[in-house]
């Protein structure tokens, strides 16, 4: 491989990467669905809403930074 090419992305990287993707799209989904019914009228079902669109938030938040954390680490192992 020529200093010019450049360097491909090895598969582990590349599902880390699309997981990545996916996770910050569920957590914008999450996101706007956790707005929406936060200004709703008071009632169970907006209830579970806030619940189910809050917990979905965190958890795909907390997923993507441990996904960003081992792209960062592995970033800096790799010879430059």
């Amino acid at each position: 491989m020529s200093s010019t090419e450049p360097r491909r992305a090895q598969p582990n990287v590349a599902r880390a990467r699309r997981a990545l993707w996916v996770l910050i799209s569920v957590a914008v989904l999450a996101l706007g669905s956790l707005a929406s019914a936060l200004t709703r009228a008071p009632s169970a079902l907006t209830g579970l809403t806030v619940a189910a669109s809050g917990v979905l938030l965190l958890t795909a938040t907390l997923l993507a930074a441990r996904v960003i954390a081992a792209l960062e680490q592995r970033r800096r192992r790799e010879p430059a």
